[in-house]
């Protein structure tokens, strides 16, 4: 299984998009990223 770290810009989007109102799940389709990752940070 594969492990990668999220980039400083990419935590920096998701709190912005967090911010907006973005569900975890759309904020995973953005960043191209499962949304189990986005929901743990």
């Amino acid at each position: 299984m594969s492990y990668c770290h999220l980039t400083t810009s990419e935590r920096t989007k998701i709190e912005v998009l967090k911010g907006l109102g973005y569900s975890c799940r759309a904020i995973a389709r953005n960043l191209n990223r499962s949304h189990t990752t986005i929901h743990v940070k």
